[in-house]
């Protein structure tokens, strides 16, 4: 089952790779972090290395935003090609 997953979202990564980043509201989660909307607007602008130094600060100072992070850290794995890793 795994397989077919990964498989599926191998092939949605050349469709994804174009589409904004967007952070949705979750119910329990705190808002979004300074630093987790700007990783978000770095995805989008494809700027893979902001992304990850943005994401490493919000870890530091706000791991509380442990869902939002998790996801976008997910979103830059697409990004580069690393499906096996967005899970």
């Amino acid at each position: 089952m795994r397989k077919i997953l990964l498989l599926g979202a191998a092939c949605l990564v050349g469709l994804s790779v174009h589409a904004q980043v967007e952070l949705g509201s979750c119910s329990g989660a705190p808002e979004p972090s300074a630093e987790v909307l700007k990783a978000e607007q770095a995805l989008d602008r494809n700027d893979l290395n902001m992304a990850r130094v943005y994401l490493n600060a919000a870890l530091r100072k706000s791991p509380e935003q442990s869902v939002h992070l998790n996801y976008l850290n997910a979103e830059m794995n697409v990004l580069m090609g690393k499906v096996d890793m967005a899970s």
